[in-house]
């Protein structure tokens, strides 16, 4: 009778266990809160909810999210946990500035690329796709020097993705260069602030004394203009950084400024943009310390239809050919990489949905060498000298046989 009701108890216990399982689990407070707010904008967010003020609101946008006035709250409270989870990470700052400038890091990226096998072909210039004429998936690139790169993805700007328009009696690529940058300006202004992206950023490069101005011998500082801040009332928030000769960017006796800000209008120039940001920056440099000033825009560029690749939660492939996807490659207006590596990860994911993106380098010291297998599957070079040749005999004799 005991050990009856012992596993009546157990049944019991496993059938409860197991309706536990099969019932979904509940989300708590906070992530219902989040759900409920989490669409809204983040600046009612914050006001309505955490009950701060419009001066409280700019410096958490601007000076530790680093995010426009129109995100949402999901983005806006991620870009502050990011902020907060750098704080003392590499100092009493949640920044760092690779030296020699941002182009380091792609850098580094591509000797990681290489390192697990990835191939780069140095001054390859693509002419034009190659489409199969069965199905219409692109199968190459064609080089100016009459060779075709085959690949079973391609991930590419949208100035240079293939044209769906091909002919079909041929089935051949129809995108050259010139015919997608043609595409790109037509379609320039169709996405423009489309799903709170910009199509173009405008920047301007100021070169000027190293001990001159506001924190002279600062050697990267960092300084954000939020809307309205300058005499053109500007609405978007302005980016501007400060890197000395030290961090590798600048010469000797000099420091770079760089300015950027979204584009406001599509008739906007970028000195009409930061024009006045630049002057309010420069008001405590004498006129001789200033070398040189540089205003330009960066276009991102798109060809027609292509607004649903970007949208939010995309994975960014290319609406008419399914083994390509696109990548922009102008980043945003912020000071982080984040936009670059969202795309990334979302363009693996599509590719591989069952990989990990990015896994962390093992540690050599892990690493388990397995010296006996390699010794057997070494192949066995065979000198001129007989006896030589007869020990390599022998010694491949018994190899085969261990393997066996």
């Amino acid at each position: 009778q005991q050990q009856q009701q012992q596993d009546r108890e157990q049944q019991q216990q496993q059938q409860q266990e197991q309706q536990q399982e099969e019932q979904p689990p509940q989300p708590s407070a906070q992530q219902e809160l989040l759900q409920q707010l989490g669409p809204q904008p983040f600046v009612q967010t914050m006001s309505e909810h955490f009950g701060l003020g419009p001066a409280l609101q700019s410096y958490v946008l601007h000076a530790i999210a680093d995010v426009q006035v129109s995100v949402d709250t999901f983005t806006g409270l991620r870009a502050t946990q990011r902020y907060l989870s750098s704080l003392g990470v590499y100092g009493s700052t949640p920044f760092i500035y690779p030296l020699y400038g941002m182009g380091e890091i792609v850098q580094a990226f591509c000797r990681l690329c290489a390192v697990y096998g990835g191939v780069y072909m140095l001054r390859y210039a693509p002419r034009a796709w190659v489409l199969r004429r069965r199905d219409g998936l692109v199968t190459g690139l064609l080089g100016v020097d009459g060779k075709v790169c085959r690949a079973t993805h391609f991930v590419t700007s949208p100035s240079w993705c293939p044209r769906a328009d091909r002919d079909s009696s041929t089935g051949s690529a129809a995108a050259t260069a010139a015919d997608a940058a043609a595409e790109a300006a037509e379609a320039d202004t169709a996405r423009y602030g489309e799903h709170g992206m910009v199509q173009r950023l405008h920047r301007a490069v100021v070169v000027v004394a190293a001990g001159a101005g506001a924190r002279p011998s600062d050697t990267a500082s960092m300084l954000t203009l939020p809307p309205g801040a300058t005499a053109n009332n500007n609405p978007a928030a302005i980016s501007v950084i400060k890197l000395a000769s030290d961090t590798m960017t600048a010469p000797a006796e000099c420091a770079l400024l760089h300015f950027s800000t979204p584009s406001a209008s599509p008739t906007e120039t970028a000195e009409q943009a930061l024009g006045a940001a630049v002057s309010l920056v420069l008001a405590d440099y004498p006129a001789t310390a200033v070398y040189m000033r540089s205003f330009f825009s960066l276009q991102r560029p798109s060809a027609a239809g292509m607004a649903a690749a970007f949208a939010p939660g995309s994975s960014q492939r290319h609406p008419a050919f399914d083994n390509v996807w696109l990548c922009q490659d102008v980043a945003d207006a912020g000071f982080g990489c984040d936009e670059a590596v969202q795309q990334a990860r979302r363009i693996f994911h599509s590719m591989y949905p069952e990989e990990e993106f990015l896994p962390a380098a093992p540690n050599p010291e892990d690493i388990v060498w397995e010296a006996a297998d390699q010794a057997v599957d070494e192949p066995v070079t065979a000198t001129t000298d007989h006896d030589d040749q007869a020990g390599a005999q022998e010694s491949l004799e018994q190899q085969q046989q261990q393997q066996q």
